[in-house]
């Protein structure tokens, strides 16, 4: 008993460690509503301040149809966020000028809420992450069918940058391995004449 009391400690602590890593957060606001395909709103926020997101379809056969709809904290429209959508609609991002702490923002998904999805987000301040969540959309569907509700999951993020930024060091160490590769080339290409 007393090894499940500690293997239970370990996750806790581990499950807090992660948590407590996290600097921002984001959070389903609401129901979800449907329109010719369905939207939901969700806050992003930062004690860092937020100026892009971005977010990954991880569902396969799923899409994105726009992010739109940016206001901050006091519920005003920001003018300089735009949203923008590429990768057969399976990556969106936005970004703006004005560094904010929380984002609203309206995502839009194609086709029936009673499908379920997960989507990868990230935020950043600068080149600086702030957060890296998961977020999974559960529904709950009759056995005839019918869409009776649902509600999303939000957990930790396992979806690794898709713009990495280069390290100066490991950009030092490329250069150093093509001019030793170079070098290697021009004396081999001297002791054959």
């Amino acid at each position: 008993m007393r090894v499940l009391s500690m293997r239970t400690s370990i996750f806790a602590v581990s499950l807090l460690l992660i948590a407590g890593s996290a600097s921002a957060t984001l959070v389903a606001v609401g129901d979800p509503f449907d329109s010719d395909s369905w939207n939901q709103q969700f806050t992003a926020a930062s004690p860092y301040g937020l100026d892009h997101v971005q977010l990954l379809m991880g569902t396969v056969g799923a899409s994105f149809e726009s992010i739109r709809s940016f206001t901050d904290e006091d519920g005003e429209t920001i003018a300089d966020w735009q949203g923008s959508i590429s990768g057969n609609h399976q990556l969106l991002w936005a970004d703006g000028g004005t560094s904010v702490n929380s984002l609203d923002f309206l995502v839009t998904f194609a086709g029936a809420k009673r499908d379920p999805l997960t989507f990868h987000f990230q935020a950043y301040k600068g080149s600086l992450q702030v957060t890296n969540a998961d977020a999974t959309w559960i529904p709950v569907v009759s056995s005839e069918g019918l869409y009776l509700g649902g509600s999303w999951v939000i957990g930790p993020g396992y979806w690794t940058e898709v713009q990495p930024i280069p390290e100066p060091i490991g950009m030092v160490m490329l250069g150093c391995a093509g001019a030793g590769m170079f070098a290697a080339r021009k004396l081999r290409g001297k002791r054959a004449t």
